[in-house]
């Protein structure tokens, strides 16, 4: 079993609009259903799991940004680890 964690680091703010309309970040899991994400993100977490024979095992982040909305957020980082949480090593 394979663990792969994502978490904003802080500091991370994307322009806030109501739902999300212009800048965003879109995370798609592996069950492909979409959160869309702006704002204040300090602290915002996914985690996926997935056992080895259930590849191909895919999820992405989208990012979106508008220079129209006349925004000068400073923008996100984000740290990604994975872990080997049994199974064999590949």
């Amino acid at each position: 079993m394979f663990q792969v964690n994502m978490e904003m680091q802080s500091p991370s703010n994307i322009h806030e609009t109501s739902n999300c309309n212009y800048d965003n970040i879109a995370f798609t899991n592996a069950d492909k259903k979409t959160s869309t994400i702006c704002g204040k993100l300090d602290g915002q977490t996914w985690t996926e799991t997935a056992f080895y024979h259930t590849t191909p095992w895919h999820f992405s982040f989208t990012w979106c940004s508008y220079r129209a909305d006349g925004s000068t957020e400073i923008g996100f980082r984000m740290k990604i680890s994975g872990n080997i949480l049994a199974g064999k090593r590949r």
